[in-house]
């Protein structure tokens, strides 16, 4: 916690899913697993655009060689200075291969001993408290949290409300179809 990333399929596609898996591997380096599906019907290949998620066999990833990014910081993430003036900012492909990029120019351990958070930071603060919350629980004998109860059936949701309609009574039977929303 928090080791995985859920995201919605879009507007009112409540089926489809896409996420992400962090699995540490030690204290400066971990795994990233990328996920796709559709609980309700197959997942089309064609509609997820490879240059996108920067996750391509062969061409992100180096499947020969222990599933390692070939796009890595030793060869600038394979800039193209031709896309970066025409296309995108960082001239990095795929949406990915720019996240990583960033959090590798961070270092493998970031000190945060005199950062500032703000209103805008507060998923990082709650995230935090969970966190510290998590380890004095389990230090003092307890049991982590969530370990009771399977969140496997946990959705992410995108839906358009109209002004009125309460985010609350639309999504939340979206995002947890086993609770009773009454």
């Amino acid at each position: 916690m928090p080791w995985t990333q859920l995201r919605p399929g879009g507007p009112n596609r409540d089926s489809r899913i896409s996420g992400h898996y962090w699995v540490p591997i030690d204290d400066t380096r971990c795994l990233v697993w990328n996920f796709y599906y559709d609980y309700q019907h197959p997942i089309d290949r064609n509609l997820i655009d490879p240059q996108d998620t920067g996750n391509t066999f062969g061409v992100d990833v180096d499947i020969e060689n222990g599933f390692r990014s070939i796009r890595k910081r030793s060869n600038e993430w394979m800039i193209d200075r031709s896309i970066q003036k025409t296309d995108t900012f960082s001239g990095i492909l795929g949406v990915n291969i720019q996240d990583r990029a960033l959090q590798e120019l961070m270092g493998p351990i970031v000190d945060r001993s005199r950062e500032q958070l703000g209103p805008a930071d507060r998923a990082i603060i709650v995230a935090r408290q969970l966190l510290a919350k998590a380890i004095k629980t389990v230090a003092d004998g307890g049991d982590a949290p969530v370990t009771q109860r399977s969140l496997s059936d946990l959705r992410a949701a995108d839906v358009e409300l109209a002004g009125a309609d309460s985010w609350r009574l639309n999504l939340t039977p979206r995002m947890d179809p086993n609770l009773n929303h009454t």
